[in-house]
């Protein structure tokens, strides 16, 4: 067996897309702390992955749930 080099490269949470950043805040239209389903419209990438960004599947995204998107 041989012993081929290793390329490692990294990005925020499991992306595959280099879109997977946001501004909290701008996003979180009235201010109540989380991102709902319609405040992520704008997002095609968070709109899609949604249910899964939302680990406790409140309908919601918490900052802590959103943490591999946040700048």
């Amino acid at each position: 067996s041989t012993n081929a080099p290793t390329n490692v490269t990294s990005h925020p949470g499991n992306s595959i897309s280099s879109n997977y950043h946001v501004d909290f805040d701008a996003m979180d239209a009235n201010h109540d702390g989380s991102i709902s389903r319609a405040e992520a419209k704008g997002n095609a990438d968070l709109t899609r992955e949604f249910r899964v960004v939302d680990t406790n599947h409140n309908g919601r995204l918490s900052k802590e749930e959103m943490k591999g998107w946040l700048n």
